[in-house]
């Protein structure tokens, strides 16, 4: 089965030949398509289509899809919606399998026309024989092989990674890409569908779950039309791979937003809430909470305990920090046990600092004792009562850019270290660093981290949040799903 999902979507992931229509040498979006794909060095053939050039970027330029002389894998149409279906028609006298309609003014125009339209886009791909992904969306990003991309960076295209994204917004889609490559995380797939007027969000999580190269799929939608079906998808889907999911729509007046979005008509957010905790997905409610949550389970595979140490007062502390600290994991659902008496015991052998509380969490004091950082996370990760430890070594410094170097240095040499630790004991570590940098030490250092397998969190909020949603997903996989309530049944979404 997953093979079959693989050899069908292999012209919408893998296209061998793309055609843009649209094509021009204006700055508008159709330029902007090919554009990205050439400087990418994206593997297939371009075809350039408007009927006003005989060249555009350097390509040949066709004036229209019927006149290319070989059947096109992908088509991305970029021209005012009313001009759509001549070019359907001249997609099926091509015989192309995948067409993309960049374009809207469709069902998200909330009109009585706009639904007749929609609809008449399904018609014309049945007869067609061709596949629609949209109305209203941006497409495929493929890291692999540099194609279809829109409204992201050469760079993007460059990083190969571990996550495949499912996006209704473009918006969102393109984001996610900024803020995980940002911390070192690239993707096999990017797919913005929009409309979803045949191609689905249930089509696109299929194809992620058989491929080999995604270990973690995201979605973002705000409707589904077939509740149970997707469901029952998502479920299977949790077993092997993690799956996040962000619903829009949620409140009465992101519902109304959805509808002038993409169309979508959002259901109950509580019945839905229940569904996703029952088949074992993750829940997640805004981008940061997806990045985080993603960050957690590239790093902390397998991750099924939440008790937590945390290790902090190495430039703040106190007992305010150690209070506010335990609640946040608390509030977060995580366990702050106590160390054993014989972690404390070697504990004091290190840090016999006036004012240092040695229970957690671990307060070391406001300099901490020189150069013994390292050995007192240690000696925290052998004690039994742990799973995780949390370094919280927050550095607020707003110096020249000369001591900003030299800080981004020492904490660069701490990562290196912890993720000796880590694997040396064979238990995760998870740093905290406010952002207090510039763009390109701020990149270095994130991307340091995840070199390392070291998760980075600005917060130790935003940080226990994330770890508590990887632990449960673990945790959850571990035990056999109980649908008996099949409370998804007369789902809604």
């Amino acid at each position: 089965m997953s093979d079959d999902v693989l050899t069908q979507f292999q012209p919408v992931m893998y296209p061998k030949s793309i055609a843009v229509v649209g094509a021009t040498e204006k700055p508008k979006a159709g330029r902007r398509f090919l554009e990205t794909m050439m400087n990418c060095g994206y593997d297939g053939t371009l075809y350039p289509v408007n009927p006003d050039y005989d060249q555009v970027l350097g390509h040949k330029c066709y004036p229209d899809v019927a006149s290319i002389p070989q059947p096109i894998d992908y088509v991305i149409i970029s021209v005012p919606y009313k001009l759509v279906f001549d070019i359907l028609d001249d997609c099926a006298k091509n015989k192309a399998k995948i067409v993309h309609i960049f374009s809207a003014g469709f069902a998200e125009a909330g009109t009585d026309e706009g639904c007749r339209m929609e609809e008449k886009l399904k018609v014309k791909a049945k007869q067609g024989g061709f596949r629609i992904i949209g109305p209203n969306c941006m497409g495929i990003y493929n890291a692999a092989n540099k194609g279809g991309a829109y409204g992201i960076g050469e760079v993007a295209l460059r990083e190969v990674g571990p996550v495949g994204f499912v996006s209704q917004s473009g918006g969102h889609a393109a984001a996610l890409i900024d803020d995980l490559l940002a911390r070192g995380i690239g993707f096999t797939q990017v797919v913005s569908f929009g409309n979803g007027c045949d191609l689905k969000a249930v089509d696109f999580l299929q194809y992620f779950g058989a491929d080999p190269k995604t270990d973690i799929i995201g979605a973002y939608f705000e409707g589904i039309e077939d509740g149970p079906g997707f469901m029952k998808l998502a479920q299977e889907l949790t077993k092997t791979k993690p799956l996040l999911i962000w619903k829009g729509g949620r409140t009465g007046a992101g519902a109304e937003a959805a509808a002038s979005h993409t169309g979508s008509m959002a259901g109950s957010y509580d019945i839905w809430t229940a569904a996703i905790k029952q088949i074992g997905a993750i829940k997640v409610e805004n981008l940061e909470e997806m990045v985080d949550t993603i960050i957690g389970l590239n790093h902390l595979q397998g991750l099924t305990g939440n008790r937590v140490a945390i290790i902090g007062g190495v430039y703040r502390g106190g007992g305010g920090f150690s209070v506010s600290a335990t609640d946040a994991c608390i509030s977060a659902g995580l366990d702050v046990p106590e160390i054993t008496p014989e972690t404390r015991d070697k504990l004091k052998q290190h840090v016999n600092i006036a004012g240092a509380i040695l229970r957690n969490p671990i307060d070391i004091g406001p300099r901490g004792p020189e150069g013994r950082l390292p050995k007192i996370i240690e000696i925290v990760c052998d004690d039994p009562n742990i799973d995780l430890v949390i370094v919280d070594p927050t550095f607020l410094t707003s110096g020249l850019s000369d001591a900003k170097s030299r800080l981004v240095a020492s904490v660069m040499e701490l990562v290196d270290s912890l993720s000796d630790i880590s694997k040396r004991k064979n238990k995760p570590i998870v740093n905290i660093f406010a952002k207090h940098l510039d763009p390109d030490m701020q990149g270095e250092l994130m991307r340091s981290h995840a070199k390392g397998q070291i998760p980075i969190y600005p917060t130790l909020e935003r940080a226990t949040k994330a770890i508590y949603n990887v632990s449960q997903y673990f945790k959850n996989r571990e035990i056999e799903q109980d649908t008996s309530g099949r409370i998804y049944q007369d789902l809604e979404i």
